[in-house]
Formats: structure tokens, C-alpha cells, sequence
């Protein structure tokens, strides 16, 4: 009579197959990679110039009656030249003040936004800016070429652009 309850037995632990894991894992890789919504991120183009090393910067006058002074406070709304009253279609005041400016293609639109305005709002107040240039440039347009702004060849659309050029100094 053999009472060894506790005997040793040689036990193999059964191997793991994991050939497959890497496909799985792959697989769910992909996946969530096609599943998963990327925003594209918010931002205005801008071209800015080529900074040139021997350029040395002038300090001009500049004749106030040709700057436009607009501040994005912290409510989102426009303020135009230091006024209380915050202007209710920025665009058509924007392109106004373009068109009746005494030296059009000197003008200048100085943006002044607050810390506190946030983005969206200085966005938008951007949009508005273009599509007011846009505005200006597509009257000026039909008014002497009877065709719109994106039909005029090279030539005539460099004349509206010399113009009324886009010029917009920005102040955080």
C-alpha cells in the first residue's frame, strides 16, 4: 500500500499558440484608424514674405486718415476707431471704408484684438476682412470691366490688386 498523497508529477504547462496575435493586433490597428474622426485644425493661409538679410527696415509716416482701426475685444465684437458701439456688419463697414479711403492703395486695416477675444470670434472677423477686400475688388470689377473678378485675365486682375491691396497689420 503506497500512502505518498502528495507525489510530484511532472506536469507540462500546454504551450500558448499566439501565431495569430500579431494579425489581431494588426488588424485592430486598422481599424480604429478608420474608424476614428480626425478634425482638420482651424488656421487662415497667409504667404508671408521672404525675410531678407541686407532689407533694412524704414519707418514711414503713415496718414491717419488712411488706417482703420479695428479691435476684436473679449465679447466678440468689432470696435472701429476707438468707438463705444460695437458695429453690427463689420464687412460692409470694412469694405466702406476701402473704397472711400482718400489713398485706396495705401490704406491700412489695424487689427487690435484683446487676450481675451477667442478664436472663433478673431476667425470670423478675419472672413469678414476677405471677403470685404473680395467684395471691393468684384465692385470695382463690374463697374470698369462689366465681368466678374475671377473672369478678368492676369493683367486686369493685378491692376484691381495694385489697387486695393490687402493690407492688414495685426497688434496682440
Amino acid at each position: 500500500m503506497d500512502f505518498n498523497f502528495h507525489r510530484k508529477r511532472n506536469r507540462k504547462v500546454p504551450g500558448l499558440n499566439t501565431t495569430s496575435t500579431a494579425d489581431i493586433s494588426f488588424i485592430l490597428l486598422v481599424f480604429f484608424l478608420m474608424v476614428t474622426s480626425m478634425d482638420p485644425d482651424k488656421g487662415l493661409p497667409r504667404q508671408l514674405p521672404k525675410m531678407d538679410e541686407e532689407k533694412v527696415e524704414k519707418i514711414t509716416e503713415i496718414d491717419k486718415n488712411n488706417v482703420l482701426r479695428i479691435q476684436l475685444k473679449a465679447d466678440g465684437k468689432a470696435y472701429f476707431n476707438e468707438s463705444d458701439v460695437a458695429e453690427d456688419n463689420p464687412q460692409k463697414r470694412i469694405a466702406d471704408f476701402i473704397v472711400t479711403c482718400p489713398q485706396p492703395s495705401k490704406h491700412i486695416l489695424s487689427l487690435e484684438i484683446s487676450n481675451e477675444a477667442s478664436y472663433d470670434d478673431y476667425f470670423v472677423l478675419q472672413n469678414k476682412m476677405i471677403l470685404a477686400y473680395r467684395q471691393v475688388r468684384e465692385e470695382y470689377a463690374q463697374k470698369h470691366y462689366h465681368a466678374d473678378y475671377l473672369n478678368l485675365n492676369d493683367d486686369q486682375q493685378r491692376e484691381i490688386k495694385k489697387k486695393y491691396p490687402q493690407r492688414i497689420a495685426e497688434k496682440y
